[in-house]
C-alpha cells in the first residue's frame, strides 16, 4: 500500500510541475527580435560577442521552446541555448559573451521557439561577418 502512494505522489508531483497548453490559441505565434549581433555587423575574431534577443507574445500567451544556434563559415552548428522556458508574455535571452568566433568569415544566428509539443516552428536569421 505505502508503495501505490509513493507512486501516486511522484506522479501528481511530476504532473504538477510538467508545462502545459495554458489555454494558448490553436496557432503558435511570436514575435522574435535579434538586437545584437546586428544584421551585417563585423565582430572581431577571437572576441567575446554578444548576443541579445527578445521574444514575445500576444495576449500574455505562454512562450515554450527556445533554441538559438550559431553557423559558423563551415556551415557546422553551435547550439548556444536551448530550453524550454515557459514564460508568458516576453522572454529576453541577453549574453555580453555569448560565444567567441575562432575563425574569420560569414556568420549567422539561427534564433527558432516551438509549441509546447514542439512543432510551430517560428524562425528568425541574423548574418553577420567577423573579420
Amino acid at each position: 500500500m505505502k508503495k501505490i502512494i509513493l507512486a501516486l505522489f511522484v506522479t501528481v508531483s511530476l504532473a504538477s510541475v510538467a508545462c502545459h497548453k495554458h489555454n494558448d490559441s490553436a496557432t503558435y505565434t511570436i514575435g522574435i527580435s535579434i538586437e545584437k549581433p546586428t544584421e551585417g555587423e563585423v565582430l572581431i575574431n577571437n572576441t567575446a560577442a554578444a548576443l541579445k534577443v527578445q521574444f514575445k507574445r500576444d495576449n500574455n500567451e505562454t512562450i515554450h521552446n527556445v533554441s538559438i544556434e550559431l553557423v559558423k563559415p563551415d556551415a557546422t552548428r553551435q547550439k548556444l541555448f536551448n530550453q524550454h522556458v515557459a514564460t508568458n508574455g516576453t522572454y529576453s535571452y541577453n549574453q555580453s559573451s555569448a560565444f567567441t568566433p575562432a575563425v574569420t568569415g560569414n556568420y549567422q544566428i539561427v534564433v527558432t521557439s516551438t509549441d509546447n509539443d514542439e512543432k510551430q516552428p517560428n524562425t528568425l536569421t541574423r548574418n553577420f561577418r567577423v573579420e
